[in-house]
C-alpha cells in the first residue's frame, strides 16, 4: 500500500463525501451533516464516518482511497482501545501502539524528507500528542488496574 506522505483533512472529507453520493443511503448512515467539519466536537459522526462498511465501501470502490483509509482506520482504532468492552488489554494495547508507531515514522520521514514539511503534511501536534499520551495512560492504566 502506498500512502502519500499528505494529511489534508479536506482531502478525507471529499473523498469520503464523494464515496457518500456513489452509493445509496442504503450501504451507510451518512449525511452531508456528518462530513461538515465545522462541530469539532461530533462524536457520532466519527462513528459513522469510521464504521467497518463505510471503510469497506470506500476500499471497494475507491482506488486512490488508501490514506483515507488509513486515517479512517487509525481514528476507529484509537476510539475502540478505550471504549470497546470486548477487547482484552493485549488487544487494547496493540490496537492503539500500532497507530503510534505509523505516527512515528511518517512524522520522522516527513523530517528527513527535504520535500515535505510536519506543519503542513502531518496531523496536528495536538491530535498527535493525544494519540501518544492516551497510549502511554493505557498501558499505566492497565498495569495499575
Amino acid at each position: 500500500m502506498y500512502l502519500k506522505p499528505s494529511y489534508n483533512f479536506v482531502k478525507i472529507q471529499l473523498s469520503v463525501e464523494r464515496q457518500r453520493r456513489r452509493s445509496g443511503p442504503i450501504e451507510h448512515c451518512l449525511k452531508p451533516s456528518h462530513l461538515d467539519g465545522k462541530d469539532k466536537m461530533n462524536y457520532k459522526s466519527v462513528r459513522l464516518m469510521t464504521d467497518p462498511q463505510v471503510i469497506c465501501l470506500l476500499r471497494s470502490k475507491n482506488q486512490d482511497a488508501e490514506a483515507t483509509i488509513a486515517y479512517l482506520e487509525m481514528m476507529r482504532d484509537v476510539v475502540d482501545a478505550f471504549t470497546e468492552e470486548a477487547l482484552t488489554s493485549d488487544e487494547r494495547i496493540m490496537q492503539i501502539w500500532k497507530w503510534v508507531f505509523f505516527l512515528r515514522i511518517w512524522r520522522q520521514y516527513l523530517r528527513d524528507s527535504g520535500g515535505y514539511s510536519v506543519s503542513n503534511n502531518f496531523l496536528t501536534l495536538n491530535c498527535y500528542y493525544c494519540i501518544e499520551l492516551n497510549a502511554h495512560a493505557l498501558i499505566q492504566m492497565i498495569r495499575y488496574f
